[in-house]
C-alpha cells in the first residue's frame, strides 16, 4: 500500500531504470559484452552531481490542488483527471504519442472498442520503437488512464500521480536522457515502449473488468508472433510512495534484478541519493509473494514469461 502525501526519490528510479535498460540493450548483443564498473556510472551521472536527486510530496489518492515536484517535466501534463474513453484521456495520450515522436521513434495506436460493465468504451494503447526492424526487444510499459471516482463535494478531481503519472513521467524523463544512446547502438535488440490504457476496473476488478488494453495487446501480440521476440518485459506501476521497497518475484528475471540492486549500491556509494538509508534499499534480492493483479497478467497467461523459468530468452521483470 502506498501512503498519502508520501515523500520519495522519484528519480533514483529514472536513473535506475534508465541504467539498466541501456545496460540490458548493450549486453544483449553478442558483439559487445558489457560489465557495470564503478568508473561506468560515475561518469554516467557526473552530470547530475551538483543537483542531488529531489524527492516529491505525491499520493496515490491525489487531487488536483496537491503539488508535485520531483523533477520530472512531463508530470504535469499528464497528472490529470484521465479515465478510459473520456476526452481528458485521449488528451494525455496524443501528448505521450507527441513526446515518443519527438525522440524519433515509430509510434502506432492499438485502438478498439470493448463492452464494459459501463458500457462501449474505445481504448488506445500507445506503442513506440526504437528500431521496429530490431530481431528481439525489451518492452517497458506502464498504464497512462486512470480510475474512475465520483466527483468530490469540493470540486477536487482524481489525478493519480503514482497510479500512474509518475512512471509514465518517469519513462518520458530516461528517454529525455538516453534516447541519442539508444537511438546509435548498433544491436539487434530494439526498446518497445507502451503505455497501456483501460487497466482500472471501471467498477469492481474482476477479470473481465480490468486491464482492458493489456489483455487486447497481449491477445494482438500472441497472435503475430511478437511475443516470440520479447527478451525483457518490465511493467512500472504504483511508484511514487514513501520508503518504496522492490523484491525480486521471478527466477527468470534474477539476473537483471540483481543488476538493480547493484546499480542502487553503487548510486549510494557516490553520495548521489538525499534522504537514502543504506540499511534499507529500493531493491531486495528476496523472493516476494506471488499474485499481483496487473498489466503484466495477460502476457503471463500466455505463458512466454513468469512460467518458462527454464527459458532464458523470455523474462518478466516486475
Amino acid at each position: 500500500m502506498v501512503r498519502n502525501n508520501a515523500r520519495f526519490d522519484c528519480l533514483i528510479m529514472v536513473s535506475v531504470i534508465g541504467i539498466v535498460t541501456v545496460v540490458i540493450l548493450v549486453t544483449s548483443s553478442a558483439q559487445e559484452p558489457v560489465v557495470l564498473k564503478r568508473s561506468e556510472i560515475r561518469s554516467k551521472v557526473a552530470k547530475r552531481s551538483e543537483a542531488k536527486i529531489r524527492t516529491a510530496a505525491l499520493s496515490r489518492n491525489s487531487y488536483r490542488d496537491h503539488t508535485a515536484q520531483c523533477g520530472l517535466p512531463d508530470l504535469a501534463s499528464i497528472m490529470v483527471e484521465r479515465v478510459s474513453g473520456t476526452p481528458e484521456n485521449i488528451v494525455v495520450r496524443d501528448y505521450l504519442v507527441r513526446r515518443m515522436q519527438d525522440f524519433g521513434w515509430s509510434v502506432s495506436l492499438d485502438t478498439f472498442t470493448q463492452d464494459t460493465v459501463v458500457g462501449e468504451r474505445t481504448f488506445s494503447n500507445v506503442i513506440a520503437h526504437s528500431d521496429p526492424n530490431a530481431k528481439k526487444f525489451i518492452v517497458l510499459t506502464a498504464h497512462f488512464d486512470s480510475k474512475w471516482f465520483p466527483p468530490q463535494k469540493d470540486g477536487k478531481v482524481f489525478t493519480a500521480a503514482t497510479d500512474s503519472a509518475v512512471p509514465c513521467a518517469m519513462i518520458l524523463n530516461m528517454l529525455d536522457n538516453l534516447n541519442p544512446a539508444i537511438r546509435r547502438r548498433d544491436s539487434d535488440t530494439g526498446l518497445v515502449v507502451v503505455f497501456f490504457d483501460g487497466e482500472e476496473a471501471f467498477k469492481d476488478w474482476t477479470d473481465t473488468d480490468s486491464v482492458y488494453g493489456s489483455r487486447h495487446l497481449a491477445n494482438k501480440w500472441y497472435n503475430e508472433g511478437f511475443l516470440d521476440k520479447v527478451e525483457l518485459f518490465i511493467l512500472l506501476d504504483l511508484i511514487g510512495g514513501a520508503n518504496p521497497r522492490f523484491f525480486s518475484s521471478y527466477g527468470s528475471t534474477q539476473q537483471h534484478f540483481k543488476r538493480m540492486a547493484g546499480i542502487e549500491r553503487e548510486l549510494a556509494s557516490l553520495d548521489l541519493l538525499q534522504q537514502y538509508n543504506a540499511d534499507r534499499m529500493y531493491f531486495i534480492e528476496r523472493g516476494n509473494i506471488y499474485g499481483i493483479q496487473d498489466d503484466h497478467k495477460p502476457f503471463e497467461n500466455k505463458g512466454l514469461f513468469f512460467n518458462q523459468l527454464n527459458n532464458d530468452s523470455h523474462f518478466w521483470l516486475l
